[in-house]
């Protein structure tokens, strides 16, 4: 299982806590079954991470969970 991210690397800015994420339900509605089981980013409709641990993910991410929506798929 692959926990590399799908998308370039990018430098993000935190998201507006209380905000909508842009994309980010259409992304998890349209990729509900993939990722079982993992933790996946979502941030202007892109997946930006997955990974079996919140700890790999945000490695993934540069080390803040604050750019994505975070969403457990199971």
């Amino acid at each position: 299982m692959s926990t590399e991210s799908t998308t370039p690397k990018r430098e993000w800015p935190p998201l507006e806590p209380g905000k909508p994420v842009p994309g980010a339900m259409e992304w998890l509605k349209e990729h509900w079954g993939e990722y079982p089981g993992e933790w996946v980013a979502v941030r202007d409709g892109q997946l930006l991470g997955h990974a079996v641990t919140l700890d790999e993910l945000e490695r993934q991410l540069g080390g803040s969970l604050k750019i994505a929506l975070i969403a457990r798929m199971v």
